[in-house]
Order: structure tokens, then C-alpha cells, then sequence
């Protein structure tokens, strides 16, 4: 898997490249995505593939959640802590 700062970086360049479609945005590990409507219920959907895509991890319903989902450090930790779950 990818070393912790490349995932972060991966994972923000996705929100603003393919989500927002805003180069050159600010976007911070910590800043909440969500709640500061940085990221809609659509795209968190994106959002969610993309994990799926560049992870070995099978992201469940249940998984959707602010504490999952709801800054870069929360889905990376979420990766962290799911890495070694089946798909």
C-alpha cells in the first residue's frame, strides 16, 4: 500500500482535481470535508470508489460515515485501519 503521505496526497488531488475541478484549491488533511460542503453526498460517493480503487479495501455502507469519511486524516486512518480486511 501506499506510504501515508502519498495516500494523503492522493486523496486530495482527487477532491480537487475530480471532485471540486478547482487546481491550485486549499485543501488540508484535517479541514472536514463534509461538513464545510466541500464534498456533497454524490460525490462522496466518488469519493468512496476511489478508495476502493486504489486500496485493496471493500468500503460497506455502514463504512460511510463523518468519522470515516469526514477529512483526508479520517479516510486515511480508515484505510489504515481497514487495509487488512477481505473484499
Amino acid at each position: 500500500m501506499k506510504e501515508m503521505k502519498e495516500m494523503k496526497e492522493m486523496i486530495r488531488d482527487f477532491i480537487i482535481d475530480e471532485i471540486l475541478e478547482k487546481p491550485g484549491f486549499e485543501l488540508s488533511y484535517e479541514e472536514p470535508i463534509i461538513e464545510n460542503s466541500i464534498v456533497d453526498s454524490t460525490e462522496i460517493l466518488k469519493l468512496v470508489l476511489f478508495v476502493e480503487e486504489n486500496t485493496d479495501i471493500k468500503v460497506e455502507n455502514e463504512d460511510i460515515t463523518l468519522e470515516n469519511f469526514g477529512s483526508i486524516n479520517q479516510i486515511y486512518d480508515f484505510i489504515e485501519k481497514n487495509k487488512n480486511r477481505e473484499i
